[in-house]
């Protein structure tokens, strides 16, 4: 069979590869409050706590993806123990200068239906606390239940909070009755990755095809390429992979990443070419 080989031409883009920026990145896997977080009960004397299962009264993986987390377990503190709320709050950090800021959490809160508890979380702007995510109904419930495996990720955009004391709290509310639980994992501040395009007029003889692939890339430079290096970055800003450029033709195998939006740049010429893999 041939395969169609799609090559050309193109007028690349000028564009700059921001690094990303790690302000917050927990996953809470030493079982135990983490070096600057804080943790404070608001009303009633129970607080967050640490480690594998989040549910003492269910039997089994009571987690998100199979590591410690974070959680409140209100369940499990029985009928007369009411009116807990209790915050966990993340070091301060400073975000002033990104172009954007993005929060991003695992998480999994039960409601007992016969109850208004509640979990919210704050970003600190310098001056106020401001709510950015509210939950009062289960979007998965029993940490056994149907999303096991498969427990929703907040993605918020927090960028209109930057600050240079920026900071992150979580806070749980029993409804002043009996509840249910909380439980968060593999908290994540960070400046994404920023692809500032701009056109040029330089030519650059230059493809990656097919594109988009399954994972193998056919590069094809003209020989003033030949010995460079470039690096493939996924759209955190993570390398996942570095190599040289050692012919005209070269293959690149991304065999092992999962699908989605990954970017190559040529190192010394900075230019940035999206590559989709399907």
């Amino acid at each position: 069979m041939k395969r169609l080989l799609l090559s050309f031409s193109f007028i690349f883009c000028s564009a700059t590869l921001l690094a990303q920026t790690n302000f917050i990145n927990e996953d809470f896997n030493l079982s135990a409050s983490p070096a600057g977080w804080t943790t404070a009960a608001v009303s009633g004397t129970n607080n967050w706590n640490f480690q594998i299962d989040g549910s003492a009264t269910l039997s089994g993986n009571n987690n998100l993806n199979g590591t410690p987390m974070a959680f409140f377990d209100d369940d499990s503190l029985g009928v007369n123990s009411k009116n807990n709320t209790a915050q966990l709050t993340s070091p301060v950090f400073d975000n002033s200068s990104s172009i954007n800021c993005s929060l991003t959490f695992e998480y999994n809160f039960r409601q007992f239906q016969l109850n208004t508890d509640s979990f919210f979380v704050h970003v600190f702007d310098g001056t106020n606390w401001n709510t950015v995510f509210f939950r009062s109904t289960n979007d998965c419930g029993n940490y056994l239940g149907p999303c096991s495996g498969n427990f929703p990720t907040a993605n918020i955009d927090i960028s209109a909070y930057k600050n240079s004391n920026c900071q992150i709290r979580f806070t749980y509310h029993d409804g002043n009755d009996w509840g249910w639980y909380v439980g968060i994992d593999n908290v994540r501040v960070y400046e994404p990755i920023s692809t500032s395009i701009e056109k040029n007029d330089e030519e650059f003889s230059l493809t990656l095809s097919p594109n988009p692939s399954t994972g193998v890339f056919n590069l094809n430079v003209s020989s003033e390429y030949i010995g460079s290096k470039y690096k493939i970055y996924d759209i955190t800003g993570s390398i996942v992979a570095v190599s040289k450029i050692g012919s005209n033709l070269t293959q690149i195998e991304l065999n092992n990443v999962d699908k989605g939006i990954y970017f190559f740049r040529l190192e010394g010429i900075n230019k940035v070419e999206k590559l989709v893999i399907q």
